[in-house]
């Protein structure tokens, strides 16, 4: 006998029977993970990509900050300095009077000029003290182009203007025209590309595709 409740007009209303609860089936679990499956995969070379475009921004944004901040150095302690690119290697350099200076002690003082004397930044000499290096392509993931060659320095004067020379021997002359550094990831993607001005001032840039 089916039990029921009293409605207003006195009749006994059968109570509904709870329905059976439902689970998923092993299909519909298949097919689920099949739709994560295509979704991640169609997803993750997007995800990739914004990834590495962000590496090199930021690998990108690290040479242009060591541009600046060499320029920076230069005008606060009135001396030469050379930030040097060798085949995606940045190094730092800073003219001292070294074996010149006559008076002792006085070695390590700042040097002021760029082409005085012409040798001051060439290898082994000792009038010019290594600040900092570090290899910006990082084993290779990424690929450098400069627009000056393979091996290049640009130094900036007291006065914070940059001058520039395409190898390590040759003479440094006063910067006309912009130089570059574009930065690529191993994988492709955006360019970047950092922007040294006649004027010394370095900035980030993007490249095509």
């Amino acid at each position: 006998m089916i039990q029921g409740s009293l409605t207003k007009h006195g009749y006994a209303a059968p109570l509904s029977r709870p329905k059976a609860s439902r689970g998923f089936t092993l299909v519909e679990l298949m097919v689920t993970v099949v739709i994560i499956s295509v979704l991640a995969a169609i997803a993750t070379p997007g995800i990739l990509a914004r990834v590495n475009s962000y590496r090199t921004r930021s690998a990108a944004e690290m040479i242009a900050s060591t541009y600046r901040l060499a320029r920076l150095r230069a005008m606060g302690r009135g001396s030469a300095v050379v930030v040097r690119y060798n085949a995606g290697v940045i190094t730092v350099l800073e003219g001292i009077q070294g074996s010149e200076s006559s008076a002792a002690g006085c070695q390590n003082l700042p040097a002021p000029s760029c082409t005085t004397p012409a040798t001051r930044f060439n290898s082994g000499s000792t009038d010019y003290q290594t600040i900092e290096s570090y290899d910006v392509a990082y084993g290779g993931a990424y690929t450098l182009a400069a627009s000056l060659g393979t091996v290049s320095d640009v130094c900036f004067t007291p006065l914070g203007r940059a001058y520039s020379r395409t190898s390590i021997t040759g003479t440094f002359a006063q910067m006309l025209t912009p130089a570059t550094v574009s930065v690529t990831h191993s994988s492709g993607g955006l360019v970047r590309q950092v922007l040294v001005l006649p004027n010394g001032t370095a900035r980030v840039t993007a490249g095509a595709l």
